[in-house]
Formats: C-alpha cells, sequence, structure tokens
C-alpha cells in the first residue's frame, strides 16, 4: 500500500518478512480456513496478523490496524498450477527470439539466479534458456533446515506454447524407532527434516508427497508411464560422502501425466530420485526426496521439449564463491540458536564475516558435485539422441541437431539455424561480433 510491503515464499509454513515505512521484521505464516494466519518480531516480541486475498487485494490486520495491499507476486492463498500463468507478475522475459520464425532459429541467452539480499545475495547461478521463455522463482531460504536451509525452486516457461520445465526443492525426513532417541510425533519438524516413516518405493513417493507439496494441480491427472530409472539412482549415491554405520541406498524413476490445457492434451514427466541412509545399529533412517524436475510439453512434443530441458540443466554453472559463503553460512549457523538465526541482525553479523577466499575443501566439494550432477543430468537425457556439443573456447554447449549452423557472440548468448546461409552478423536484430562453433570433440 505505498508503506507496508509482505514478502512471504514456500510451500507451507511460509517464511519471509514484512516491511513498513523502511523497518523490516521477520514474519512467519500458515493457512488455516483459506486464511493466512501468522506472527512477526518486532522489538524482541511476537505480534500475531491475519491475511486475506480477495482476487489482488490483500486485507492485512493485526491487533486493532488494518491495511489494504494490492498483490505484487502469486497467490499463497491458492498456489493451484505454477505452470498455469506463464504471462503472471513474477515471470522475467528473456530477449526477444530472432527474427525468421521458431522453426528456423533457436537463440539461447544466458539467465542469472540471484540470491535474496538479506541473506548472502549475490549471483547464485547461470543458465542457457531460451529466447523469449520467462522464469519464475529462483532461490528459496529455509532456515528451519539446518543443513541445507537454501534450495532452488523455480519454473521456466514458453509463453507463446505450452512447454514448461520446473526444478524444486528437496524433501528430507527422518524417523527412528531408537528408544533412546526422543520419539517426535509424524509430521513434526527435526532439524529440517519431517517426522515420518519411510514410503516403499520413489513412485509412492512422488504421489504421496511430490505431488500434494509441490504440485497438487496433478492429483487427478492420468498417470500413462512409469519407468525406473537405476543408473541414475547408482550416480546420486556417488555425490553422497560414506559415513561409518550408515548404509546408503536409493531408487529413481520417472511418471509421466497426461492432462488438458485450454482444451489441449499435454504430457509431463515427473523425475525423483529415493535416496535414504539406514543405521541398523541406532535404529534410525534419514531419508529424502530430490532430484526434482519436471518437463511438460503438448502431447507428441515431449522429445523436442526434453532436448531443450537438457540443454537448459548440463548449461547449469554455480557460482564458486556463492557456493564457499553458503557453505561457511551453514557450517557457521550450526552453533547459532534458531530464534537467533531468525535475527535479521545476526543473520547479517554471520554474512559479513564470511570469505570470499575459497578453501581446499571447499572448492573440491564444489568440484565433485559439478561432475556428479553433470553425470546425473547427462543420464538423464541419455536417450536423447539428438543433441551435438560445440566448443565455445573450451566451454561445451549442447544444441539440438535439428540446428547444425550454432554461432556464438562471446558473452553466452548462442544463435543457432537450420539455414546454413544464415549469417548473424548480416542481421540487423544481432548486436556484437558472431563466430561460427566447431563441433567439440569431447
Amino acid at each position: 500500500d505505498g508503506n507496508l510491503t509482505i514478502d512471504l515464499q514456500g510451500a507451507g509454513p511460509f517464511t519471509g518478512s514484512i516491511t513498513l515505512k523502511g523497518q523490516t521484521y521477520p514474519a512467519t505464516a500458515t493457512i488455516n480456513n483459506g486464511q493466512l494466519e501468522g506472527s512477526f518480531q518486532a522489538n524482541n516480541k511476537s505480534y500475531a496478523f491475519t491475511a486475506t486475498l480477495t482476487g489482488d487485494t490483500l486485507t492485512f490486520k493485526t491487533e486493532n490496524t488494518t491495511y489494504t495491499l494490492k498483490k505484487q507476486g502469486g497467490n499463497p492463498l491458492a498456489p493451484g498450477n505454477p505452470l498455469g500463468d506463464a504471462r503472471g507478475p513474477t515471470a522475467q522475459p528473456a530477449q526477444a527470439s530472432p527474427t525468421g520464425g521458431a522453426s528456423s532459429f533457436l537463440r539461447l541467452v544466458p539467465y542469472v539466479v540471484k540470491d535474496d539480499p538479506d541473506y548472502i545475495g549475490g549471483e547464485v547461478l547461470r543458465v542457457l534458456i531460451p529466447a523469449g521463455w520467462q522464469v519464475k522463482g529462483g532461490i528459496e531460504w529455509d532456515l528451519t533446515n539446518t543443513n541445507f536451509p537454501a534450495q532452488t525452486h523455480s519454473f521456466l516457461l514458453n509463453p507463446q506454447g505450452l512447454e514448461a520445465f520446473g526444478l524444486y526443492p528437496n524433501l528430507y525426513y527422518f524417523w527412528s524407532t531408537n528408544q533412546w532417541i526422543p520419539q517426535m510425533a509424524p509430521g513434526s519438524n527435526y532439524k529440517g527434516s519431517i517426522v515420518r516413516q519411510p514410503v516403499d518405493n520413489v513412485f509412492t513417493a512422488m504421489t504421496q508427497l511430490f505431488i500434494p507439496r509441490y504440485r497438487p494441480d496433478l492429483k487427478d491427472a492420468q498417470i500413462v508411464e512409469r519407468q525406473e530409472l537405476p543408473k541414475l539412482a547408482a550416480l546420486s549415491l556417488q555425490g553422497a560422502p560414506p559415513v561409518a554405520g550408515i548404509q546408503s541406498v536409493a531408487y529413481a524413476g520417472r511418471i509421466r501425466f497426461e492432462y488438458q490445457v485450454n482444451g489441449q492434451t499435454v504430457q509431463e514427466d515427473v523425475y525423483a530420485i529415493l535416496g535414504a541412509g539406514v543405521s541398523q545399529q541406532l535404529q534410525f533412517v534419514s531419508w529424502n526426496l530430490s532430484g526434482l524436475i519436471s518437463i511438460r510439453a503438448a502431447k507428441g512434443k515431449m522429445e523436442e521439449a526434453a532436448r531443450l530441458q537438457a540443454i537448459v540443466e548440463r548449461s547449469n554453472t554455480p557460482n564458486i564463491q556463492w557456493y564457499n559463503k553458503y557453505t561457511e553460512f551453514v557450517e557457521a549457523r550450526h552453533n547459532i540458536a534458531m530464534e537467533e538465526i531468525r535475527q535479521a541482525g545476526i543473520r547479517s553479523k554471520i554474512i559479513s564475516n564470511l570469505s570470499n577466499d575459497i578453501s581446499d575443501i571447499n572448492r573440491q566439494a564444489y568440484e565433485n558435485q559439478q561432475k556428479v550432477n553433470d553425470e546425473i543430468a547427462q543420464s538423464r537425457c541419455e536417450q536423447i539422441r539428438d543433441l551435438t556439443a560445440y566448443d565455445d573456447n573450451g566451454k561445451r554447449v549442447v544444441i539440438p541437431n535439428e540446428y547444425p549452423n550454432a554461432w556464438s557472440n562471446g558473452d553466452g548468448n548462442y544463435i543457432a539455424s537450420t539455414d546454413p546461409n544464415y549469417d548473424p552478423n548480416k542481421d540487423s536484430n544481432n548486436h556484437g561480433a558472431w563466430s561460427k562453433m566447431s563441433q567439440s570433440a569431447r
């Protein structure tokens, strides 16, 4: 409303902040009977509030004061289908594509994912995306998760079509039958893990955990295919360091859904990895659902969409400086109480002490994880044969075979064309100097 701003994120419970006249207060909230109920911290006290969304107007009440606000982002009271509104207010458009039609050209542009400046801030990673596509979401922080407080939750959408790709935060769980471990009620939170008995297979995990949490719109969609992915499961274990007394297991799978969007039949693949660390001696299991991605396209167009998704996923380049600071942040916060870490002042003190110097341990861990991530991405799309790798001054870029003429401007932008006579340097829609790339020998 010009004075009050509310920024709540997550899939419920929500966390974020309330800003009034330049002063920011940490806030949390849950949904109860269609109404947002929560509290914010100010002057070492907690104050309750409620909020109701009608259309694009939010009515916010605390004690005897009422504010009326206009919506700037998504509706937390009705999450619906996050892929259903490609033109939503939070979408960020990429550059316009070149002239000549989508069938003649493919332009890829860099997209930078940035962190919340109230946390570490700065560039987290960058990827290549098709020009003209839109990005929703980004980095989500959940300070109740002790080991993985920041994760990516984003969607990439084609506003001119039905294609959409989703990337979702991992889900963490814990279960114990050891009488010496304090018993916690199912559904409670244990250091960021939900207390719950393990499920019996990855497909059950996808339908009982992933869909209710992230994609309730798929609840009634028809399942037309299930596929086990043992190689993907084996690769995921390479990224987990061995722990004495813990047996690590993993199972991976893909489910294809089919449903209607605006009268058109679409299909959507959801991938997941069910992993667990089991201690027979201590009688507990720490388990998770990870590698959560989705690929949607019109029925009959899934292979083309999967090729584009593979380009995006394999172009993912994390910022090692941010990764290093994030690792230090996680280590530092283990020594600080949860209520203290929620205070912006304490959090800022930790962040200000983070180092730009990258330790050998952090660098090695970063490189090892990147290698595993690349192998996982390659395994996930290994059935996609119609991709060719090109060399851009030492950087490997994959392009669909249907565009055999690939060009780079040396600044992270790429154009691929079906026309062997096309020269982007002679196209007035382009800027800079473009060089034709050769196929990679690797």
